[in-house]
């Protein structure tokens, strides 16, 4: 795929990251996320929030487990989250604070959709320059632009 020589029992790929990018071009959803996911950090491309933590924070909490702050998450972030060690949002809490970030606590699992930038159906390709992550409220929006300046186009 990138022209690299395969070694060993490689055949098709050298590495997970090449396997990736062939599935991405040939549209698989699971690879276009796990490629965003760490080209982009998890930042949304619209807004500069930083998903990756908040779905982190989400797992932990609903899950309730205890654990020590991760390095990459801010410290503002982890003590508004744990204000002490043994600490535990209640269900309740946490969806309060995901409406503060405009999260739709919904039943989604992630919070944020891989995004093509020119959309497929008007011929974007699958392809890792026309992709980007958005979070659900900046998706939402751009969905709904691209609604709007269909419904002009119309008249």
């Amino acid at each position: 795929m990138c022209g690299k020589p395969l070694t060993g029992r490689k055949y098709k790929w050298c590495d997970y990251k090449c396997k990736d990018l062939a599935f991405l071009r040939k549209g698989d959803h699971a690879a276009m996320r796990r490629y965003l996911l760490g080209r982009d950090k998890g930042i949304c491309a619209g807004c500069g929030l930083d998903l990756k933590t908040i779905e982190e924070l989400d797992k932990i909490l609903r899950g309730y487990i205890k654990i020590e702050k991760p390095k990459h998450v801010p410290n503002q972030v982890w003590h508004k989250v744990c204000k002490s060690w043994g600490y535990r949002w209640t269900h309740e809490e946490w969806i309060g604070f995901l409406k503060e970030l405009d999260i739709d606590p919904g039943c989604h699992m992630h919070y944020w959709e891989a995004d093509h930038i020119i959309p497929f159906s008007e011929g974007g390709p699958h392809h890792e320059d026309n992709l980007q992550i958005l979070c659900m409220n900046c998706h939402h929006k751009k969905a709904v632009k691209r609604k709007v300046a269909e419904q002009v186009k119309l008249f």
